[in-house]
């Protein structure tokens, strides 16, 4: 039953139009879903392991990073993508990581 929940769980993670990144308390990018890749024009192999600031300011990830409270729907624009979206963030305690989701 849980192989088949993480299975499922992959399948959201990878069509969903909303993009989902997760990202260590070192602020590295752990996870990039192909929304992610899609909107930043990069590729998830390259994006895994490097700074979030190299795609979009952080300083919403360390806020939460430091507070552990959520951001919810915040409105952000990311002028080099030329796009302006909803900002979720939140702390994921058990595994130490931020959980991002954004949707136009």
């Amino acid at each position: 039953m849980r192989q088949r929940a993480e299975t499922i769980s992959n399948i959201i993670f990878d069509v969903t139009p909303n993009i989902i990144i997760i990202i260590n308390e070192d602020m590295d990018i752990v996870s990039f879903n192909p929304a992610a890749e899609t909107v930043f024009n990069i590729k998830r192999e390259f994006a895994i392991g490097k700074p979030v600031s190299m795609i979009m300011e952080d300083y919403d990830f360390r806020s939460v990073r430091e507070t552990k409270e959520k951001i919810i729907s915040r409105r952000v624009q990311l002028t080099d993508y030329e796009v302006v979206m909803l900002q979720t963030v939140l702390y994921i305690e058990e595994h130490n990581v931020m959980l991002l989701v954004m949707n136009d």
